[in-house]
């Protein structure tokens, strides 16, 4: 009888180790430590949103704000394909928020995202906003355009309620502009379209107050749409704009790279936009011209300046 017993115990011990294998996830799958695990199903965007919507990236789960990162292991051979739609074994969040990141170059975009059964928000707070996001790292894929869907390196979303970092984004954000004075040049002010753009998003806001903006030695203060990561400022026309000062919701942004050898008090910062780059006038007011200028939404790092 003992023996028999024994040979009975060790057919179940050997049973329960195939359990990870019958309910149909790999054991690099089976998350961390007793947490049971919970379904995260994802849908690659259709063709029709962009032929590249799939992604041979590794992709990283962490929960709870953790330091641990969970790479998503697919059964299928080829994930995360155009259209496709997939359900990932994930450990399960106990906390308030749960982060998905990009480890790689090779976008991919989301229409859709469930965890635990709940529905993940992935549209901006915009009108006509419509739900999706790429997740790249670094965001610079010519993919995005025309697709109307922003790009982030990471994104993350609360469990419990579906929010997330697309659709928790304020807005607007305060951007203020200072017009370069009339003594560095006389034409410093522009009457020709600016437009911003958040987040490498395909959709651009044009920057309009009442009255007459953008003259020489004033400030303009707009509301945009906030960005998580960058902001872009854009010249529509060829009537130059000279900036001396930049602010982003109370960041100021570093333009000092552009002064050239000076004796203060006569040392000026600043640039131009102009579109494109022709005008005489940077030459005797001695600024750098681009058509388009990036920024960190957080901190005084930007395309003219990138220290």
């Amino acid at each position: 009888c003992t023996l028999q017993f024994g040979t009975m115990m060790l057919r179940v011990i050997f049973l329960m180790s195939l359990a990870p294998l019958a309910s149909g996830f790999a054991p690099s799958q089976v998350p961390h430590g007793s947490n049971p695990g919970v379904k995260m199903v994802v849908t690659t965007c259709p063709n029709w949103i962009s032929e590249k919507s799939g992604s041979d990236s590794s992709i990283s789960v962490s929960v709870d704000g953790g330091s641990s990162w969970d790479k998503l292991m697919s059964s299928k051979g080829n994930p995360r394909q155009t259209g496709m739609t997939e359900t990932y074994t994930v450990t399960a969040a106990t906390g308030s928020r749960v982060k998905l990141r990009n480890n790689g170059g090779d976008g991919w975009c989301i229409a859709s995202l469930k965890y635990n059964g709940v529905v993940i928000d992935l549209a901006r707070p915009e009108p006509f906003a419509r739900p999706g996001v790429w997740l790249e790292n670094p965001c610079t894929s010519p993919f995005y355009t025309g697709s109307g869907l922003p790009c982030f390196p990471q994104i993350d979303f609360d469990p419990q309620t579906g929010a997330s970092t697309l659709s928790e984004q304020e807005m607007p954000a305060e951007l203020k502009v200072t017009t370069c004075s009339s003594r560095l040049s006389p034409a410093s002010g522009t009457d020709m379209t600016i437009s911003f753009q958040p987040d490498f998003n395909t959709s651009w806001f044009k920057l309009s107050n009442p009255g007459d903006d953008r003259v020489p030695g004033e400030k303009d203060e707009y509301l945009v749409p906030a960005a998580v990561w960058a902001g872009t400022l854009r010249a529509e026309g060829t009537d130059g704009w000279c900036i001396s000062e930049l602010e982003y919701n109370g960041v100021k942004m570093d333009l000092s790279c552009t002064q050239y050898p000076c004796a203060p008090p006569h040392c000026f910062t600043g640039v131009w936009l102009d579109n494109p780059c022709t005008s005489s006038t940077y030459g005797t007011s001695g600024k750098d011209c681009f058509t388009e200028i990036t920024f960190d939404a957080r901190t005084p790092r930007n395309s003219v300046c990138p220290r």
